[in-house]
């Protein structure tokens, strides 16, 4: 297999070097067959599509719903829900042209607080986000889609159709939000008397 970049230019023998690396950015590829002897009367064309500058997440601002829980540790703050969520990106250029479409996923990745488990992921948002600059989710409720006693963060990424963008993480620098455990209680007593009786057989109300 030979190609060129235009239908009467040089062959070049296709190798394995072939690649991102040495295709230029909206250019036409005709490629033809070769037995040794001869060259395909005709050839198969292909125009490659390389992105000048690849999208990007720059940046999330949220709007958090904070509680207060006994049970976790200093510094372990206590996020069941997200009133907002803002992921403000910027978009790829093909050319010169500025892509009008991406698509933005965001996966929540969870384990049970303080263990050494492999994070269990969960995309909950993969959508369209069209030819904007910012993209917001309402209402996250974390602990709805992960329960109790977790450690959680979360990632996104924008693609354009050609690239992904570098993984953006919340919060950033390997933070941690927190889940508290399901509460517990410190004693039992007997509904008659506030205490355990022999008669009793520890049914507890």
């Amino acid at each position: 297999m030979y190609y060129s970049t235009s239908a009467s230019g040089t062959k070049l023998l296709t190798t394995t070097s072939f690649s991102s690396g040495n295709i230029t950015s909206n250019t036409t590829y005709y490629f033809w067959g070769y037995d040794g002897l001869e060259y395909s009367s005709s050839y198969t064309t292909l125009a490659a599509k390389k992105n000048t500058t690849k999208p990007a997440i720059t940046g999330v601002s949220a709007n958090l719903v904070e509680k207060a829980s006994s049970q976790l540790g200093n510094g372990q703050r206590y996020i069941p829900r997200i009133t907002s969520l803002t992921f403000s990106f910027t978009k790829s250029t093909y050319g010169t042209a500025i892509s009008n479409t991406g698509t933005l996923k965001v996966t929540l990745h969870h384990r049970v607080r303080e263990s050494t488990a492999v994070y269990t992921e969960r995309i909950f948002v993969d959508t369209s986000v069209g030819n904007t600059a910012s993209y917001t989710i309402n209402n996250i409720d974390i602990i709805s889609l992960i329960g109790n006693n977790k450690e959680w963060y979360i990632t996104a990424t924008l693609n354009d159709g050609l690239d992904y963008s570098t993984s953006y993480r919340y919060p950033s620098n390997s933070g941690l939000y927190y889940i508290a455990p399901v509460p517990t209680f410190a004693a039992f007593y007997n509904q008659k008397n506030n205490e355990n009786t022999s008669s009793c057989a520890n049914y507890y109300y």
